[in-house]
């Protein structure tokens, strides 16, 4: 398993494990339920892809956990055949808007596919929008995490970018740690691990319910690991360090 994100205080990504996420998310989910002792409820899986390839909620899928799955590409397709076989799975083909007014802003979907409030864990997964879906977000899931792109330097405020070069090295069309960050921690959680990819937060009122006092926030700058940053932002992190 590869470090993660983060190079320090990083305590939970020890536990780093896949069953079909991607880079450790299972074991990490896993055990952020077992030391806040849940064992049921319901989950909300934004850019679900077919509900089980690199999947953060699978897993949860098949310990019981309802799970509301929201994918736009023909991938979605594919869920509604794993329905078939898992009846707790609640699947939407639709995409998503930042128009509030349109019934494909996430609320209102939220609303036709009949997510509760009471979520909780979400997965954030669109590689577009993801900003605008977190700060629009009228539900508070316990903890969730959301994806990013490794590769910009994280004092850099990159927001999507739908015109951005995509075959640049990093792309030039996704979303960087700083607004997920910042969005985040306005909404009253707390950032408390981290993958290559994927930030992970808990909702500050259940830090407590933790139960674990070597799991701090991770510090987005003193312990931030360079090692996936793009050579050129490789550089500019290096030349931050030494000041």
């Amino acid at each position: 398993m590869n470090c993660g994100y983060m190079k320090t205080n990083n305590v939970l990504f020890k536990y780093a494990k896949n069953n079909t996420s991607q880079v450790g998310e299972d074991g990490v989910i896993e055990e952020i339920l077992k030391r806040l002792n849940i064992t049921s409820g319901s989950v909300l899986d934004i850019g679900a892809s077919d509900g089980k390839w690199n999947s953060n909620t699978f897993t949860l899928l098949q310990r019981g956990f309802n799970v509301y799955a929201i994918e736009k590409s023909k991938s979605a397709d594919k869920m509604f055949i794993l329905k078939e076989t898992y009846n707790n799975l609640y699947p939407l083909k639709i995409g998503l808007t930042k128009e509030k007014e349109s019934d494909n802003h996430i609320n209102k979907v939220l609303e036709i596919l009949k997510v509760p409030q009471d979520l909780v864990f979400m997965s954030l997964d669109i590689d577009s929008i993801d900003p605008w879906v977190l700060e629009d977000l009228d539900r508070k899931p316990i903890f969730f995490c959301c994806e990013i792109e490794p590769r910009y330097y994280p004092l850099d405020m990159i927001w999507h970018n739908p015109s951005g070069n995509k075959d640049t090295n990093p792309p030039q069309n996704l979303t960087g740690f700083g607004p997920m960050y910042k969005i985040a921690k306005e909404k009253g959680y707390t950032l408390i691990c981290t993958t290559i990819q994927n930030l992970f937060f808990l909702r500050n009122d259940m830090l407590e319910a933790l139960n674990s006092p070597e799991v701090t926030e991770v510090d987005d700058l003193t312990n931030f690991n360079p090692k996936y940053l793009s050579p050129d932002n490789k550089k500019r992190w290096l030349a931050y360090e030494r000041n």
